[in-house]
């Protein structure tokens, strides 16, 4: 006969064994925790820990119960006292545009003098043989008048060997060429000012190198295309770019139907 005591214990025993083993968790990925976590949840704004298992956020809470998640190969960070948030979303962004600029383009300060302008436009040409176009910038609107330079175009035609030079200033609304820009842009002293944009001229009507609003179209128009191959390469620069900065979403603010194939 089966002692009844006995037979209790052993089942009071195989419940807590039970009770013990529904306490663990399935172990997870990642547990961040020793620091302050932003939720921004009304009803609890401020955590002690967060678990992430399969790329999900599965538990937000006190630092005792994301215990029961960590398992073997469980990744714990310790973030020291430090504050966590939540991804930050930028709402107005240009970021193939900016990514194209880094990655693409031949770019200088807007404190640049003309002799860093210069250096960095000769290291460009020296650094790209090949290239037919040389696009950059930026220049700010006072720059010319500050450094009383009369001929922007000659001072890019001085380092720009047989490439094409366009600089954008720093609203994006001017461009500052080189003769060999115009040249493949057919803009020559009887080309007219187009609707809404200027070609500032030398007293003799050659253009000068700057052309104000609407009449930097006329260059950008024959400017090649960046590829399907480096819009995607941008935008994952962008994405591991943005990502440093804890910007895990952002809203274009102007994008082009060929930098689509980048997203």
């Amino acid at each position: 006969m089966v002692n009844p005591a006995i037979s209790c214990s052993a089942a009071a025993g195989t419940l807590l064994i039970l009770a013990l083993s529904g306490c663990q968790q399935q172990a997870a990925e990642l547990v961040l925790q020793g620091g302050m976590i932003y939720t921004i949840r009304a009803d609890q704004p401020i955590a002690e820990a967060i678990v992430v298992s399969a790329g999900k956020i599965v538990f937000v809470g006190d630092e005792a119960t994301a215990a029961t998640y960590i398992g073997s190969d469980t990744e714990v960070v310790d973030l020291e006292g430090r504050l966590l948030l939540p991804g930050l979303i930028d709402a107005h962004l240009h970021p193939l545009g900016g990514a194209v600029k880094e990655l693409y383009q031949c770019n200088f300060p807007f404190s640049a003098d003309p002799e860093l302008v210069r250096e960095t436009i000769a290291d460009c040409v020296e650094n790209r043989p090949e290239a037919v176009w040389i696009t950059g910038g930026q220049w700010d609107s006072g720059f010319f008048e500050r450094f009383e330079m009369l001929s922007p175009r000659s001072f890019l035609d001085e380092v720009s060997g047989d490439a094409a030079i366009l600089l954008s200033d720093d609203s994006g609304h001017n461009a500052w060429v080189n003769s060999k820009a115009l040249e493949l842009a057919k803009v020559f002293a009887g080309t007219p000012d187009p609707t809404g944009g200027t070609i500032v001229r030398e007293q003799d009507g050659t253009p000068n190198g700057i052309l104000l609003e609407t009449a930097q179209n006329l260059v950008f128009s024959v400017v090649p295309r960046y590829s399907d191959k480096q819009f995607v390469e941008a935008a994952r620069w962008f994405s591991d770019y943005a990502n440093a900065y804890g910007i895990t979403a952002a809203k274009a603010a102007a994008i082009e139907e060929e930098e689509m194939a980048g997203l």
